[in-house]
């Protein structure tokens, strides 16, 4: 048997030794599955580099190494893209730099896999898209701790304006289609008028710990992972990251991380003297947003606990429309999360027909069918339910979930039904592919609140073939009447 690969069928498997494949071979069929199981395909990553509002942003470093080895590759990067081709099987580890922005490291797992493609059994080896986010650290200005007035700032640390993945703002779930809005969360800390006795005890607390009042402020920091907070505690200083990422569910609960915010205060804690607290004002969007987050607080970095007023720096907790307001009666570093709870629930099963091309055979003779081609449906279909913010947020979760990047992300993929060996058609006969495709689909909905979604995913496909043929004509021989 003599077979020839075309160009667009070697891109399409990603196979490293393309010309191996592409020069003639002829012998048996297990001769040419024998060639096949031998190669060793490589996989290939491709990146594109994006700022925290999705757009592109140059001037980035990457490297990138395999895990379990010593040795580091500098990766050349044309603008914002990347690409690494020739990669073995492992996990790599790429990390991506750039001055005044927090770094985006990533693993990828490479892993070959066995496809059959026109009856053949082929090792191909994968082509990973993968977006980097760098975001410039976001911090408050410094808010001064004494003096005769109060002193506060204000940070916003998160918004529902989407995109695509590659920085495209795609269509947000406001009914009218409007992808100007974008509704935030801000945070504002406020520090109290020190004056008199109390100026004295802070002065001489601040003292104590090798500080004085004068060169002592603090500053807002916004988080958007627990890893962020982790930072923060062990060096007094952490960089904002792309708002609205799915960061973890390690709070407790099962909560989604929604956002967050760090109070630097510098490796002081400071017992505030008489009715003096710090105000920590949250200002979500609206009340039914609000009404959904349950509150957290970290002062190592992990150890995430709801926050209540018998801990022990709180001096009480006030809600007041859509605000949030934690009155801190002590002073330290730490970092404050909003957390929500999403829920799944399973809705119906569906079953959806696969579509195909029947094999007619007009021949006399028998034919010879190999395989069958028929076309099925990949991907998702969200329909939200709700506008609002945490709807936005809940996509978000759910497209990442998915690992996809756009609301309705179905395409229509064309596979081979291979028949081993060879079905033998009969004569005038019809090959049939009877199959169905399994579609689940869930809700999706946060805790306490008027957001919710609807995900039909498409799955499974069953197949299997059947022929119909006409029976044989009989001729009466014999004697009669």
């Amino acid at each position: 048997m003599k077979m020839n690969f075309s160009k667009a069928f070697m891109l399409t498997l990603g196979l490293g030794l393309a010309v191996s494949l592409t020069s003639c071979h002829s012998g048996s069929d297990e001769e040419v599955a024998q060639v096949t199981t031998n190669i060793s395909p490589r996989h290939s990553i491709r990146g594109t580099i994006l700022d925290g509002n999705g757009q592109a942003l140059t001037g980035a470093s990457v490297t990138m190494s395999r895990q379990g080895s010593a040795s580091t590759q500098v990766v050349s990067v044309v603008d914002n893209h990347f690409e690494v081709t020739g990669l073995t099987d492992g996990t790599w580890n790429i990390i991506v730099t750039k001055n005044g922005y927090k770094t985006d490291d990533e693993s990828i797992t490479l892993a070959v896999t066995t496809q059959t493609v026109e009856g053949k059994s082929v090792r191909v080896g994968q082509n990973v898209d993968q977006v980097f986010y760098l975001s410039q650290e976001v911090k408050s200005k410094s808010i001064k701790l004494g003096g005769e007035t109060s002193s506060s700032d204000e940070i916003t640390i998160e918004t529902t304006k989407q995109d695509d993945g590659t920085g495209k703002v795609v269509n947000t779930t406001d009914p009218t289609g409007d992808q100007t809005t974008a509704e935030t969360i801000t945070v504002e800390a406020e520090t109290p008028a020190i004056t008199g006795d109390d100026y004295t005890d802070i002065e001489d607390q601040l003292k104590d710990q090798g500080y004085t009042i004068d060169d002592f402020s603090m500053y807002l920091v916004n988080i958007t992972s627990l890893e962020d907070a982790k930072e923060l505690a062990e060096e007094a200083e952490v960089a904002g990251s792309r708002a609205i990422t799915r960061a973890t569910t390690d709070l407790p609960g099962g909560r989604e991380l929604l956002a967050g915010v760090g109070l630097n205060a510098g490796p002081v804690v400071l017992n505030l003297p008489g009715n003096l607290t710090i105000a920590v004002t949250i200002r979500m969007p609206d009340e039914n947003s609000r009404g959904a987050v349950t509150l957290y607080r970290t002062i190592n970095g992990e150890n995430w606990l709801p926050l209540t007023e018998s801990d022990p720096d709180v001096a009480s907790i006030v809600t007041s429309g859509s605000n949030i307001i934690v009155y801190l009666k002590v002073l330290r570093t730490q970092s404050l999360a909003l957390g929500v709870q999403i829920q799944e629930t399973p809705g119906a099963t569906e079953m959806e027909d696969i579509s195909y091309v029947p094999m007619v055979n007009n021949n006399a003779t028998a034919l010879s069918v190999p395989s069958m081609k028929y076309t099925v449906k990949e991907g998702v279909v969200l329909q939200n339910t709700v506008q609002g913010a945490l709807t936005d947020f809940l996509r978000k979760v759910i497209l990442r979930k998915y690992g996809v990047r756009a609301v309705n992300n179905v395409t229509e993929v064309q596979k081979t039904y291979a028949f081993t060996p060879a079905y033998s058609l009969p004569a005038y006969g019809t090959l049939w592919l009877f199959g169905y495709q399994q579609v689940t689909s869930k809700t999706y909905s946060v805790l306490n609140a008027n957001a919710s979604f609807t995900a039909r995913e498409y799955g499974e496909t069953l197949v299997y073939p059947y022929a119909t043929y006409p029976e044989p004509e009989t001729t009466h021989v014999g004697g009669g009447n």
